[in-house]
């Protein structure tokens, strides 16, 4: 019973020594502890937002850039793959053309359907963690052929 007077002393009672005592100290250092673990993962989870963000403004512009690109040339288009140099580091980009099945649909005249290609463009980055993706038609000038 002694012994619990003497517990209760130190933990609630007063004391003569105005310090503070190691439980309180490991207490407190503890807290502090939790508080920075959750502030390091909303850090985490915030620059990882950042970069996100960063790759749903550039992918666009540079599939923009990619497809008129294509454009130019669609007809003897010839590369399937590729990145964007030194400008644009870690994107990279892969392309895959294929000619229009309008033919068996009827949704267009015979001698028209053989001018569509589609293109299906994927950006990617970081070693392909993250891809935009966009898939469109275009018609083959008569010229280009």
């Amino acid at each position: 019973m002694n012994r619990l007077k003497n517990v209760y002393r130190i933990l609630f009672g007063k004391r003569k020594n105005k310090g503070f005592l190691l439980f309180e100290i490991m207490i407190s250092v503890s807290i502090m502890a939790l508080v920075f673990v959750a502030l390091s993962r909303v850090q985490t989870s915030s620059i990882d937002l950042a970069a996100k963000s960063k790759f749903k403004n550039i992918a666009p512009t540079l599939a923009k850039i990619q497809l008129s690109n294509i454009e130019e040339n669609l007809a003897d288009w010839s590369e399937f793959s590729g990145d964007f140099g030194d400008d644009f580091k870690g994107y990279s980009w892969e392309v895959t053309l294929v000619d229009s099945d309008f033919e068996e649909d009827g949704i267009i005249r015979e001698e028209n359907y053989q001018r569509f290609k589609k293109i299906d463009l994927v950006i990617l980055h970081d070693k392909g963690q993250r891809a935009y993706k966009i898939s469109t038609w275009r018609v083959v000038d008569e010229q280009e052929r």
